[in-house]
């Protein structure tokens, strides 16, 4: 979800001429108008919590049925948020007043001030800020309702608020941030942005990002190491059992708010394998194990280097070909390209949000099993992969779908379609546990299918690859290399 949000505010940074205010308001009207619904999702969430701990505090023992009504809601508040942003930009001209309202005197003329396309998807930034803020009673709530502790086990408001943003800054506000300063370059140095050096740069950003990210993971998001104990003796023994190298295993102290585990980096120096507190205090030994194993298995088939050059190169693809789309249908006069030029920035990024939830869906879903079978080998020893092995794996998916409050009670049967199809979209990225742990079974019954589903997944990231790379090339030969470069 964070790749979908970030493409998202970025096309809301896009210097586009965004329609401006309706009905004459002009742009106090659209700045009021713009508060105005998004304290809708503000009051909405009030409402949500407030019905939440008083549910908790009336009947404890309903704590499973108000989770699963608080978590739906609060999903919806945060689709609606969403909904509200879209509809203040394109309808009621709040993206038009800040293009319009932010210019200062540059060099004897008037630009748009450093970084103020931020404000545009700013109110949908903020709002979300105090909608975590909001949240904060029910989810002591929760915590306490579970497992009965005292005020102070859990975060402070500021704390809570701080556990949430983190992340979200890392993931989300940081790329969009780049990509605000890339355009404030553009514009304040016109004659550098076009020039061969800063476009060849560019294209070396992603990767260089994915190597030298990970050693920021830990200050920014609060991770500890993983203290002395049987279970950081226990990896590190698997760890050198599977020549696997890493920098330090890591907890991230969540208060039991989550159960997670991810490997980040892809230099042994810079990489870190993470577990949250709630995930280690919960699950046995082998499930432990296995969890471990999923993320040796992204390392071990190189998942996250593939997926650093994939987005490079699909990105670079997407924006090529869309621009050479655009500039074909303006040489056969389909379009006008005075109207739809102000708007090219658009199409790219639409372009490479349903490229990547469709294709890139498909592709992470298989890695995933792919990680899914290591983690059933490591707890199996090695090959063949053991029914103990898989048992393991498939018991750790279900604790971690019933602490994260999904379904876990679906995941041994079939889900009807549209239920399916829900699921799906919410995990789009990783497929539903439910799809997994069916295939885990299949697994353990026949275990001589693996083979079958490595080489299908090693030809889906070959031929990906390939068929990127051709359709790179085939553009630079048609339109020419320099052209090729600019379109980037």
């Amino acid at each position: 979800m964070p790749i979908l949000i970030v493409l998202l505010l970025t096309a809301a940074c896009a210097k586009v001429p965004w329609p401006a205010p309706p009905f004459r308001i002009g742009a106090s009207g659209s700045v009021g108008l713009t508060a105005f619904l998004f304290l809708l999702p503000i009051g909405a969430t009030a409402i949500l919590t407030r019905w939440t701990t008083s549910a908790l505090k009336n009947d404890p023992e309903r704590r499973a049925q108000v989770g699963t009504a608080y978590n739906r809601y609060r999903r919806l508040i945060g689709y609606a948020n969403l909904l509200i942003a879209i509809l203040t930009i394109v309808g009621l001209g709040w993206g038009w007043s800040v293009w319009h309202r932010t210019h200062i005197l540059y060099d004897g003329r008037e630009r748009i001030a450093p970084l103020a396309e931020l404000l545009v998807p700013a109110p949908y930034i903020l709002t979300i800020c105090i909608i975590w803020l909001l949240h904060y009673d029910a989810e002591r709530a929760f915590h306490e309702s579970a497992i009965g502790t005292a005020l102070h086990s859990f975060w402070t408001r500021y704390g809570h608020f701080a556990y949430n943003f983190r992340p979200f800054a890392f993931l989300v506000m940081f790329p969009v941030g780049m990509f605000s300063a890339q355009q404030t370059f553009i514009r304040y140095a016109p004659e550098w942005a076009d020039h061969d050096i800063t476009m060849w740069a560019g294209l070396l950003v992603v990767p260089l990002l994915f190597v030298f990210l990970p050693l920021m993971v830990r200050p920014v998001l609060g991770l500890k190491p993983m203290p002395a104990g049987p279970d950081r003796d226990r990896l590190e023994s698997l760890a050198k059992t599977w020549k696997f190298r890493y920098r330090d295993l890591l907890i991230w102290p969540t208060r039991g708010g989550m159960a997670n585990a991810l490997v980040v980096g892809v230099l042994p120096r810079a990489r870190y394998i993470v577990f949250t507190d709630k995930l280690l205090d919960t699950l046995a030994p082998d499930e432990l194990d296995a969890v471990f194993g999923h993320e040796l298995g992204h390392a071990k088939h190189w998942h996250i280097p593939y997926y650093a050059a994939f987005f490079t190169v699909s990105a670079v693809a997407t924006a090529v070909g869309v621009g050479v789309l655009f500039h074909e249908a303006v040489h056969a006069e389909w379009i006008d390209a005075r109207a739809w030029e102000p708007w090219a920035g658009l199409p790219p990024l639409a372009a490479l949000g349903a490229y990547i939830f469709v294709v890139f869906g498909f592709l992470s879903r298989r890695c995933e099993r792919q990680a899914d079978i290591y983690g059933c080998r490591v707890v199996s020893g090695g090959l063949p992969v053991t029914r103990d092995g898989v048992n393991a794996m498939i018991r750790a998916l279900e604790r971690v779908a019933d602490m994260n409050g999904m379904d876990a009670a679906s995941a041994r049967k079939r889900l009807p379609l549209f239920k399916r199809f829900w699921a799906m979209l919410k995990s789009w990225q990783h497929g539903t546990i439910a799809e997994r742990i069916h295939f885990l079974v299949d697994l353990a019954e026949n275990p001589q299918m693996e083979l079958a589903v490595q080489r299908r997944t090693f030809l889906l990231r070959c031929g990906l690859f390939l068929g990127l790379f051709a359709i790179l090339i085939g553009l630079g030969f048609w339109i020419g290399w320099r052209d090729f470069a600019k379109l980037m």
